[in-house]
């Protein structure tokens, strides 16, 4: 088994480092940002959050080569959700069509 290396960019590094902190470091480590910085962060964590929940329902849902279709369209009710409690205005704009 191959194992995936993956190199982050830095808001990405700081996003996992607090992350893995425990929350009641977080003031600590949030307030060393800038407010740029920490918008950022935002905009990264939400980002993060779709692209999670669509890799979790589609993980959940594949069986098989096959299951392709089935899994990404699940995956994508449960992103759309996500981006809705989000606050997108339009949650169901700019999901995942990947197929092969």
């Amino acid at each position: 088994m191959s194992v995936l290396k993956v190199t982050l960019p830095s808001t990405d590094k700081t996003l996992a480092r607090i992350l893995r902190a425990p929350l009641v470091k977080w003031p600590e480590l949030v307030g060393q940002l800038t407010h740029s910085q920490r918008i950022e962060l935002s905009r990264a964590a939400s980002g993060n959050i779709e692209r999670l929940a669509l890799l979790g329902e589609y993980a959940e849902t594949y069986d098989s080569p096959e299951a392709h279709s089935y899994a990404l369209k699940k995956a994508q009710r449960v992103t759309a959700k996500v981006r809705k409690a989000l606050g997108f205005s339009y949650p169901k704009s700019g999901l995942a069509t990947v197929s092969w």
